[in-house]
């Protein structure tokens, strides 16, 4: 887990702090992520993503969060979720993740590296960079426009990865809802995910630069257990869901 520290710059780490907690050394993890301007490519994003993530047990569950929570919803956004990989599996084989986001307004193409889980915590270094929408779903159709788009993120495909092809994997369909719900905490963030063989229901909350995820972590659990929402520490990434073809991954 350690040694996962190392490739994140210092920029984007601010802090660690370890804990030992029942034998097992955990951290307390505080970031920020930085934005540069690109003059042909809107704007990259690099950012060391830090999440708390629980699967809700039924609909159910999900109503009564939402109701629970229904004065302080900021936001709600549509989303189309695809993912590519390299025609030989050399992303998948790096345990990376290449995401086209299409929103009502932009498109986001993002590429993950290896997430390390810890007691429903993540930890996710994560390159996102902005594009059109049309040129998105242009890129769903003939995925190897990407690899002639110009900006780092593309560029890594051919000097990070080695691809010379690129194969389109699928997609499923997010309903996020935005909350406020904690003058403490960041927003929390209720997915609804349509996949072909069911649907999910899952709360993320990220970490605040005055708060280890640590404690994001433990007033989410009591909120979810104040309301008697069935719920477990979300294992698996929708990704991974994704690809087992399981809402039990």
């Amino acid at each position: 887990f350690f040694a996962e520290l190392s490739r994140f710059p210092t920029s984007c780490l601010i802090r660690t702090v370890r804990a030992k907690r029942g034998g097992n050394w955990h951290l307390h993890l505080r970031r920020s992520s930085f934005s540069r301007n690109l003059p042909a490519d809107g704007v990259r994003q690099v950012a060391m993503e830090i999440q708390v993530k629980c699967t809700l047990g039924s609909e159910q569950d999900y109503r009564t969060l939402s109701e629970h929570l229904r004065n302080g919803k900021r936001a709600e956004i549509k989303q189309e979720n695809h993912f590519l990989d390299g025609a030989q599996g050399e992303l998948t084989n790096n345990d990376a993740v290449f995401r086209l986001r299409i929103l009502p307004d932009k498109a986001e193409a993002t590429i993950k590296d290896k997430a390390v889980l810890d007691d429903g915590s993540t930890l996710r270094w994560a390159e996102k960079e902005v594009l059109g929408v049309h040129e998105a779903a242009a890129a769903l159709e003939t995925p190897d426009l990407l690899l002639q788009r110009a900006g780092h993120l593309f560029g890594s495909l051919h000097t990070k990865y080695g691809i010379k092809g690129l194969k389109y994997l699928g997609g499923f369909q997010n309903r996020r809802e935005v909350f406020e719900w904690n003058e403490d905490c960041p927003a929390l963030h209720l997915d609804t995910t349509h996949y072909t063989f069911g649907t999910l229901y899952e709360v993320e909350v990220g970490d605040t630069d005055d708060m280890p995820i640590t404690d994001v972590q433990a007033k989410l659990h009591d909120l979810l257990t104040s309301l008697s929402i069935q719920y477990r520490s979300s294992v698996a990434s929708k990704f991974d869901n994704f690809l087992a073809g399981s809402l039990q991954a």
